[in-house]
């Protein structure tokens, strides 16, 4: 969207909702485990979710797997996310007007999504599966919009790339990779 079109970064603090709470999850949520027993916290803590923020994304050079078996990069980046939604998917629903906001990043658009291999078996590299992850956030996450539509709960994807200023923005180079605009 072209910067003069892209609405200004909304800005939140606690002092302008002095009653939220934030609920953090781990970033290296790797296992399954792990994961459902952040889910179980905050359900627990709880009684109305309004907003959930997917904010986690890991990169690894050499393939290794979980302890749950996925390989690294796709369990935290996106099978983390994906589990954490859906374990609290019906407390959004149940809030009403929700929003769910999954982060990706631009790297999706270099993203396909291997159902051959999905865990790097034949052939990985860390920047494809990183690619791939990310892509597989945005997908779900026009799905769970699609599937949550009639719900009152809203989905969105967005990267961090859409809300930096433009003259902060690191912008794809074909000479060099990446420079600064």
């Amino acid at each position: 969207m072209p910067a003069a079109r892209r609405p200004p970064p909304t800005r939140f603090t606690r002092k302008q909702a002095p009653a939220s709470t934030c609920t953090p999850s781990p970033p290296t949520s790797r296992h399954k485990s792990e994961v459902r027993r952040v889910a179980a916290e905050v359900l627990a803590a709880l009684p109305r979710i309004e907003v959930l923020i997917n904010n986690v994304g890991g990169y690894w050079n050499t393939r290794h797997t979980s302890v749950d078996g996925i390989e690294h990069t796709f369990a935290v980046s996106h099978m983390a996310p994906y589990l954490l939604t859906n374990l609290l998917v019906e407390r959004l629903v149940a809030t009403g007007s929700a929003r769910i906001v999954n982060v990706a990043s631009n790297a999706q658009a270099l993203g396909r999504i291997d159902f051959d291999d999905l865990q790097g078996e034949r052939g990985y590299s860390g920047a494809r599966a990183y690619h791939q992850s990310k892509l597989a956030n945005v997908l779900f996450t026009y799905e769970l919009a699609r599937r949550l539509a009639t719900r009152r709960v809203r989905a969105t994807p967005c990267t961090r790339e859409w809300s930096v200023p433009d003259s902060e923005r690191r912008i794809p180079d074909a000479s060099h990779g990446f420079s600064s605009r």
